[in-house]
């Protein structure tokens, strides 16, 4: 008798062992339920997000073609284009007056009408033939735009676009490129800069 109850009381605590087990299974799965909820609700407002955003950037664009006469109010919209800028460097580029301590060369790459296509390449050392390698991408490209790049003095300590806020950089050379120069054919070449100062300048 006391064996048979002995194994009633085993086989009891077996199966509340069973119950635990299975309840601690169903908090896990609920937990994990709630957590890909979240998930989920987190992803669905980052893209709400990056929509309006695109939206916003959308109606800035076009408000500016409007601007600027590229498309008449109420018009189909310019088709647009991304394209994409390299620069080895420079050769012979005038840099007196300009001392190895005062910062270094950088170069800038923009749409003169649109302050959001500037890029900036890493800064160099201060030489005649700063050497950059630098590439990259302009988006909401409208045909006939022309591409200014140029060649700065620098005045922070090295990253791309490290500078102070209250400190102007010091333009060294200035090429600007007629839209059609460039595109839709492309250009490989090398195009002479104009300097600030006579007999400024140099090749880029």
């Amino acid at each position: 008798a006391r064996e048979a109850e002995a194994a009633r009381e085993a086989e009891a605590a077996r199966v509340r062992e069973r119950l635990r087990m299975v309840e601690e299974d169903r908090l896990s799965l609920e937990a994990l339920e709630a957590l890909q909820r979240d998930e989920a609700a987190r992803l669905m407002q980052a893209a709400a997000r990056e929509a309006e955003d695109a939206r916003l950037a959308r109606e800035a664009r076009r408000a500016f073609l409007v601007a600027s006469g590229k498309v008449e109010e109420g018009g189909a919209e310019a088709e647009t284009w991304t394209i994409r800028v390299a620069v080895l460097g420079v050769t012979g580029l005038a840099v007196r007056g300009v001392g190895a301590d005062s910062g270094g060369l950088c170069c800038l790459c923009r749409v003169p009408s649109r302050p959001d296509t500037e890029r900036r390449s890493e800064v160099a050392a201060v030489s005649a033939d700063p050497l950059w390698d630098f590439a990259c991408e302009i988006e909401g490209y409208v045909s006939g735009d022309p591409l200014e790049l140029l060649v700065l003095q620098s005045r922070g300590t090295g990253g791309v676009g490290d500078k102070s806020p209250d400190v102007e950089d010091r333009v060294l050379g200035r090429l600007l490129l007629p839209g059609g120069a460039f595109f839709p054919k492309g250009l490989a070449a090398e195009l002479e800069l104009r300097g600030v100062a006579p007999g400024a300048g140099g090749f880029l």
